[in-house]
């Protein structure tokens, strides 16, 4: 809730629902979730997310604002999973076929990350990670700089030769496509996408033809 970019903006109303609840829609419909869970700090500003995940029944953790890696390191000691599936929460379009292809890819080969952000060709707030628990477990031990910390998975691309790290590409390459929301610039945006794509299109190419096209037609007007 404290992003200096956008303050509140995990409970911005985006056409009726909230940015938050958007992402953990989508998440439950991707086939091989068994669980969602909303990691968020422990400042007070923050309190309004633990009192909505209460409120819809989502389940959440609340730990240190800077330290997000810990975030996960604390949930997957609670929750003991084999592999996990990392999604930011500005992603409130999140697609659930691409977190389909990305776990399914992950449970048939040996990979201690699952990406489609190495190189990106996806849109931006369609990125999806599935990494091995024990795996990230012990790597976080290596972790050193401050944005290691912040976003979790770029110790992994700086040190690809450690790793086995399976990227999977988008048909299209998407990679100028934003389709997340972190500032209110993007807000408006998406707020137009969804109203060309009538609010119901899940497919990400949809949304990033849409964007495309009404970046367009801005560009002439």
């Amino acid at each position: 809730m404290s992003s200096k970019r956008f303050r509140g903006k995990m409970l911005t109303d985006l056409e009726g629902v909230t940015i938050l609840e958007r992402v953990v829609r989508q998440l439950n419909k991707a086939k091989n979730i068994t669980k969602v869970v909303v990691g968020t700090s422990v400042e007070e500003s923050d309190n309004e997310i633990q009192a909505f995940c209460e409120s819809k029944g989502i389940s959440y953790y609340r730990g240190p604002l800077e330290d997000v890696a810990l975030r996960f390191i604390e949930i997957l000691k609670m929750e003991k999973p084999d592999a996990f599936v990392r999604i930011s929460g500005d992603s409130p379009t999140i697609d659930p076929q691409i977190i389909d292809h990305a776990t399914d890819t992950y449970r048939n080969g040996n990979f201690d990350l699952v990406t489609n952000v190495f190189p990106r060709t996806f849109p931006m707030g369609q990125s999806v990670e599935v990494l091995s628990s024990q795996k990230y477990l012990d790597t976080y031990e290596c972790f050193t700089e401050d944005y290691h910390f912040e976003h979790v998975t770029k110790y992994y691309y700086e040190n690809q030769g450690k790793f086995s790290i399976k990227n999977f590409e988008s048909p299209v390459n998407y990679a100028s496509v934003n389709l997340c929301v972190d500032t209110p610039g993007d807000l408006k945006m998406m707020v137009k996408i969804l109203k060309f794509c009538k609010n119901d299109s899940q497919d990400f190419k949809h949304l990033a033809e849409a964007y495309l096209h009404l970046n367009n037609l801005s560009e002439v007007e």
